[in-house]
């Protein structure tokens, strides 16, 4: 039995070294490659430990560069296609991986291609402009492209149930929209601020990245969100269509889908 598996272990050996041998310089290694990259969840910042509603590993830098690097790894790459199925997050986060991707990208010269599922809303629509190309299904939703804060204000309510808020700061600005205080314009002045600035990256992001193709209607900016069709009139995606007939189409049924 010792003897036996023995074998069977050097056997094995053997057949990985053969792989590896193989797909670095033999047969395989010629044979055209795309690299598909799943940007499935929620984009935030948590090392991909918490699960997103879309029932995958949260979008960030920490998830996903390993899963980037080896996409850009084989020898006879011929292209990367991003997967893309996010409803947003965190903005640096979706800046973070974008530009990570780009620079992966570069040198190699590898073109980028991303394929919208369910959607790239908000920041799924950030990463999607990453590509040099988007493609979506029919009823897949792209767009949103803006930047919102949400939260709860409880100040009366502390008030009946005989609650009493004591928050001290050392600096006027400190405590802003504290949802234990009514709510005070200067808080509402500096938090709009901040989100103009953040939705103008946004849009400088994705205006460099879609160029002409875009069209010349400010509700792209709007935060609305559209289906393919108008997605597509507007410049938001070169066309509808679907991953694995768009490799079987551009490098034939040897494009090796990995």
């Amino acid at each position: 039995k010792i003897t036996l598996k023995r074998g069977l272990v050097a056997a094995a050996a053997c057949f990985v070294g053969y792989k590896f041998i193989d797909e670095k310089v033999g047969p395989s290694s010629r044979i055209p490659k795309v690299c598909i990259i799943d940007l499935h969840g929620t984009i935030m910042s948590d090392g991909g430990k918490t699960a997103s509603p879309l029932g995958s590993s949260n979008i960030n830098l920490i998830s996903m560069k390993k899963k980037i690097d080896v996409a850009f790894r084989p020898p006879s790459l011929k292209a990367v296609i991003l997967s893309i199925n996010s409803p947003g997050g965190s903005p640096v986060q979706s800046d973070l991986v974008s530009a990570y991707i780009k620079r992966k990208a570069e040198a190699p010269n590898v073109p980028v291609s991303v394929f919208v599922e369910d959607m790239a809303a908000s920041g799924g629509d950030w990463l999607a402009c990453t590509g040099s190309e988007i493609y979506a299904a029919r009823t897949s939703i792209v767009g949103s492209i803006g930047v919102i804060t949400m939260g709860l204000g409880v100040p009366e309510l502390i008030k009946k149930i005989g609650v009493e808020n004591r928050t001290y700061t050392s600096g006027e600005s400190k405590s802003i929209n504290n949802p234990l205080d009514p709510v005070k314009e200067s808080d509402v002045a500096i938090i709009k601020r901040n989100l103009n600035e953040i939705h103008q990256v946004f849009i400088e992001h994705v205006k460099t990245n879609r160029g002409e193709k875009l069209a010349d209607d400010e509700t792209i900016f709007s935060g609305q969100y559209w289906t393919a069709d108008s997605a597509l009139k507007l410049g938001l995606i070169d066309g509808i269509g679907h991953a694995d007939a768009y490799i079987e189409r551009t490098w034939g049924k040897e494009g090796k889908d990995v």
